[in-house]
């Protein structure tokens, strides 16, 4: 077959492929990717495509089998690790890492906030809120607050008012600088948030951690980290992905997931009580609810340790 017309149909069929992935339309995108491979078996965008097409419509071996072929030949590749290891039976790592983060973050920063809001029907800002209120009953501009993983700053314009200092911190800079033209936080920092947290000893009344530990199954350093950075009486507040069986898994969406209980006996051990939690839904994905769970922990002050 001429080459120049290979070369000019994989390139259409490519910009079909990617165009049906991102708007979710996968049997399209599959079918344009296998036309490509029938044409150029070595064409390598073809295979993350095929990844995430398959992926997206629930076929996790076939996906798996093509992340892995992306993999082989992009071995530093960190979404390609992440999704490998999601999906597989092999090594299961404590949290995803902050090339993972990084990458898959600045990717989707232009279009975070319409596909989190339209499209998966987000709600954690409106219902972490409530559920500050609830326990609270918050007075305006009278909270030192950190955003953790503040993204494009969804969280920061929830709580804008009850802060009299507000602090993002995030992995991307492309999500910080989504967040950054918002102008709702005081201060916004790209910095891997343990890291950030141990270098601000006792210094915040509130933490937010809003679709943060998602990305995070190990919280015993991250809740030795938040415990360490809030005042006395200080609080956080958190959201996990629910399930019912170990204390956390690396699922099949590349997001972990947290039993409640896990969550409660390891801020324990990091000297944090539970004020309240939640079981609520907290966004749809592919039409299906994704169940969660809303939780206030806080950090005791001295005459309340023994209560």
């Amino acid at each position: 077959m001429h080459s120049a017309y290979v070369q000019i149909e994989t390139a259409a069929q490519y910009s079909i492929a990617r165009s049906a992935l991102e708007t979710g339309h996968f049997d399209l995108s599959l079918r344009s990717c296998y036309r490509i491979i029938d044409l150029d078996p070595e064409y390598h965008d073809a295979f993350w495509c095929l990844a995430e097409a398959n992926h997206g419509l629930g076929n996790n071996s076939e996906a798996l089998k093509w992340y892995q072929r992306y993999l082989n030949i992009h071995p530093d590749d960190p979404q390609a690790t992440h999704m490998v290891a999601a999906l597989g039976t092999g090594f299961k790592p404590l949290r995803a890492s902050n090339k993972y983060i990084k990458e898959v973050f600045d990717n989707f920063a232009e279009e975070y906030d319409t596909q989190l809001i339209d499209d998966l029907e987000y709600k954690v800002p409106d219902l972490l809120y409530g559920l500050f209120n609830n326990a609270e009953k918050p007075k305006k501009a009278a909270y030192s607050i950190l955003d953790l993983g503040c993204g494009t700053g969804l969280m920061g314009s929830k709580f804008r008012e009850v802060a009299h200092t507000l602090m993002g911190v995030d992995l991307s800079p492309e999500m910080l600088r989504v967040a950054r033209e918002k102008r709702v936080y005081d201060q916004l920092v790209e910095a891997e948030i343990n890291t950030f947290m141990h270098s601000h000893p006792s210094e915040f009344d509130l933490i937010i951690a809003a679709d943060v530990f998602c990305y995070i199954g190990d919280l015993s350093e991250t809740f030795e980290a938040a415990a360490g950075a809030l005042k006395l009486d200080g609080s956080i507040l958190l959201t996990v992905e629910s399930q019912r069986n170990r204390g956390f898994v690396l699922t099949e969406s590349g997001r972990y997931a947290h039993k409640p209980a896990y969550i409660g006996k390891v801020a324990k051990t990091k000297g944090l009580q539970e004020v309240i939690g939640k079981k609520e839904v907290i966004r749809t994905e592919y039409g299906k609810p994704v169940e969660g769970y809303l939780l206030m922990l806080r950090k005791p002050s001295d005459a309340s340790l023994g209560q």
